[in-house]
């Protein structure tokens, strides 16, 4: 239910496929931000080995997790500069 306007989705859980879900995203979240939202910038975390961006299908994914082994805060954040020109 994610409306179709919006450029930054923000998701506990990546995308399936995004480059940043080690393997364990939800297959329903990538299918809709390929063939209806098509946001900028999709941002998430929970897996925490998943920690990185990828562009894929022109989205850029970023796995923000700051968590390593036993959920303790190891990782810096990740910073992004956006520029939205509508």
């Amino acid at each position: 239910m994610i409306d179709e306007s919006v450029d930054i989705v923000i998701s506990h859980c990546p995308a399936y496929g995004s480059g940043v879900d080690a393997g364990r995203g939800c297959p329903s979240l990538m299918s809709e931000m390929k063939k209806r939202v098509k946001p900028m910038v999709v941002v998430s975390g929970h897996e925490h080995s998943g920690r990185g961006t990828a562009v894929y299908s022109g989205i850029t994914f970023v796995n923000a997790a700051t968590a390593g082994r036993g959920h303790q805060l190891t990782k810096q954040p990740i910073v992004m500069k956006l520029w939205l020109d509508k």
